[in-house]
This record gives C-alpha cells, sequence and structure tokens, in this order.
C-alpha cells in the first residue's frame, strides 16, 4: 500500500513562528530528522521492524527505513537520521577510569541522560554520514527517484532498482542506535568509520532481498474453499506491508494534538482502462 503526504489544517504553531513545514522534503547541507511527534508514535506504539535492521557494529547499529515508509515520508530533509541512546548503556559498562568516578558520583551514569553527550554522540555521526552520503551520489540518487510519479504505480522493487543501483546511496530514514559510547579519540574515530561503512551497506543493498517482495498469504479456512472467488495477488514489500498495518486515522489525529499541519492518506490505485 502507497502512502503520501499532504497539507492539512492551519497550524497556529508553525504559522506563527514561521517554521517550514514541507510536503517534499529537500536535499540541505545538513540532514535533520523526522517531526518529533512522528518519532514518539512509532516508539510509542513500538512501530519497529527486524528487516529495517542493515548494520551492527561495536559502536552504532542502524536501522534503514526506504523512503515510502511511513515513517520516512515524514523526514525534514533527504536523507534525515537521528542517533538513539540506548537507554541500558551507563558509563561504567566500558568508560575509562575518569568517567566511571567523576559520573559515580552524579545522580545518573546513563549517558543518554545528559544533554551534553547526546549532542556529542549526535555531531559524530552526522558528518561522516552525510559525507559518505554525499560522496556515493546520494544527491543524484535523489533526484533521479524524484522523476518519478507515485501516481504510476511503479511496484516498490522495481522503483527502486531503477533510480537508486547498487553502490548509490539510498535516500529514506537512517536511525543509528548508539551501541558503545566513545571514549576517548580513537574511539570517536572507530565510530565515525562505523558510520561510513552502515551508509555504505545501505548503498550497496540488494533491493530485491532488502524489501523481501513476495505474495500475500492466503488465509482461507479449508471448510469454505468451495466458495472462495481467487482474485490475482500483487507482490508486496515489507514497507507496503508496514503501511498496510498503519492506522492512518489514529496518526493523523495525533498530529493534529501535535499541531503538525500534516496528513498522511493512502494513495489510490489508477484503474485500468
Amino acid at each position: 500500500m502507497s502512502l503520501v503526504l499532504k497539507g492539512s489544517f492551519p497550524s497556529k504553531i508553525y504559522h506563527s513562528k514561521c517554521l517550514p513545514v514541507t510536503l517534499k522534503p529537500t536535499i540541505a547541507e545538513a540532514p535533520k530528522g523526522i517531526f518529533g511527534p512522528v518519532l514518539k508514535f512509532k516508539n510509542f506504539y513500538r512501530l519497529h521492524d527486524n528487516r529495517a535492521d542493515v548494520f551492527h557494529g561495536e559502536f552504532i547499529s542502524l536501522k534503514f527505513y526506504p523512503s515510502a515508509h511511513f515513517v520516512s515520508l515524514f523526514r525534514k530533509t533527504n536523507p534525515a537520521f537521528t542517533v538513539k541512546s540506548m537507554m541500558s548503556k551507563s558509563f561504567s559498562d566500558n568508560a575509562g577510569s575518569y568517567i566511571k568516578n567523576y559520573y559515580a558520583k552524579q545522580k545518573s551514569a546513563v549517558p543518554s541522560n545528559y544533554a551534553v553527550w547526546r549532542r556529542k554522540v549526535k555531531l559524530l555521526v552526522q558528518d561522516p554520514f552525510f559525507e559518505e552520503w554525499t560522496n556515493l551520489d546520494g544527491r543524484k540518487g535523489v533526484e533521479q527517484n524524484s522523476l518519478i510519479n507515485p501516481e504510476e504505480q511503479i511496484p516498490l522493487v522495481e522503483s527502486y532498482n531503477r533510480t537508486t543501483p547498487k553502490g548509490m546511496a539510498k535516500d529514506g530514514y537512517y536511525e543509528f542506535l548508539i551501541q558503545k559510547y566513545p571514549d576517548n579519540v580513537q574511539d570517536n574515530i572507530a565510530l565515525q568509520n562505523e558510520v561510513r561503512r552502515a551508509v555504505g551497506v545501505v548503498a550497496n543493498l540488494d533491493w530485491g532481498k532488502f524489501l523481501n517482495e513476495k505474495l500475500p498469504a492466503l488465509r482461507i479456512n479449508p471448510k469454505y474453499i468451495h466458495k472462495v472467488v481467487f482474485k490475482k495477488r500483487t507482490p508486496e514489500t515489507w514497507v507496503e506491508k508496514a503501511n498496510k498495518k498503519l492506522n492512518i486515522a489514529h496518526l493523523n489525529k495525533y498530529l493534529i494534538r501535535s499541531d503538525i499541519p500534516l496528513k498522511l492518506i493512502k494513495l489510490k490505485k489508477k484503474k485500468s482502462t
């Protein structure tokens, strides 16, 4: 199932503060993230998918959501990224003696509870991420992908293979998870190298295998099989399945309460003539 964003209602907050809310993300000098309320919605209802896991290293892991995924539709830039800290990670796990002793005297020994550490790690990820994405012709991929009209209903796997071949950086939402906090300069370099490797892994994905396009399963009670009228089934990817499972009305209500002037709608298929 394909989804698109539309402008919704006059937003008091965004209009009064003149904050830009665009239906289509832009290629910026520095990548940004996803609208906060959408991330909260995703995390609160545990709308995660293991099939988005593409990289796991010593310092970071990466979940990649293609541009057609409902979460990725709310990205502010092409591409979008966020850095999430694992709440279970403590300074006592792998930090040096100075940091251990210092934070042992504080209220919390969890790095994600400190804004200074969250910002430090985000900056460590941001620069190598966008640098590697740009070096792998990410801008070219975005430009080619924008030429496709979603109303043409091109199959997802086919459209991705056509616009972003292997080796070209992919547009979408990159969700970095911090597995281990860097403790020194060498750790900082190692973390940034992992970020570059992760972007390269996404660039070299085999879209057919990654999107795992399959025919929808048939669930038929054998007792009534003689009454079933079999219809032609269209192959679906895990991205399309995730969009189909989403409660669109619930998310749109959440957007209204959060004063985000966007509305998610289901893209209607054109009738064949």
